[in-house]
C-alpha cells in the first residue's frame, strides 16, 4: 500500500484527466486484489452477506416505525373527522 502512495500523490498533481482516472482506477483494482488475497474471498463474502443482513434489519426496522406512525396519524385523522 505504501509504494502506492507516491503514485498516487502524482497522479493528483498531474489532475483527473481520463489517463489520470484510468490510473487510479488500475491501482484501486490491484490494492483490493491484494486485499483479497491476503483476506481471502470466502472471508470478504461473509463480511458482504453479514453487511446486507445487518441492512436489511435496519431498513425493516424503519419500515415498522413509520407503519405505526402512520397508523397513529390515519387514527388521529378518523377522530378529528369523525368530530366535525
Amino acid at each position: 500500500m505504501n509504494k502506492f502512495l507516491p503514485l498516487l500523490i502524482l497522479v493528483a498533481l498531474l489532475g483527473c484527466d481520463e489517463d489520470g482516472t484510468a490510473t487510479i482506477d488500475v491501482v484501486k483494482k490491484r490494492v483490493n486484489n491484494q486485499i483479497q488475497t491476503l483476506v481471502g474471498r470466502g472471508d470478504i463474502a461473509l463480511q458482504k452477506y453479514d453487511n446486507k443482513i445487518k441492512k436489511v434489519k435496519n431498513d425493516l426496522v424503519k419500515v415498522k416505525v413509520s407503519r405505526k406512525t402512520f397508523e397513529q396519524k390515519l387514527a388521529n385523522k378518523k377522530s378529528s373527522l369523525a368530530n366535525l
